[in-house]
C-alpha cells in the first residue's frame, strides 16, 4: 500500500545533481524546490555536479 501512495504523490521534474556520493549516490535539486537524495551506487560512481536529469520521484515518509 505505501508504494501505491507513494505512486499516486509522485512528481515528474527535471533535476540537476547537486553534489556526488561516491559509491552511495547524489543530491539533486528541482529549480530551487527541496533537495533530493538519490541512493544509485552506480550514478554516484559516474555523475557529474551541474548535469541535468529529467525523472519522477516516489516519496516514501522516513
Amino acid at each position: 500500500m505505501r508504494v501505491l501512495q507513494a505512486m499516486l504523490d509522485s512528481h515528474f521534474s527535471i533535476f540537476m545533481v547537486e553534489k556526488v556520493y561516491v559509491g552511495r549516490g547524489v543530491s539533486l535539486s528541482s529549480f530551487g524546490e527541496e533537495e533530493v537524495l538519490l541512493m544509485d551506487v552506480g550514478l554516484g560512481d559516474s555523475a557529474v555536479p551541474g548535469v541535468s536529469l529529467a525523472g519522477r520521484v516516489l516519496p516514501f515518509p522516513n
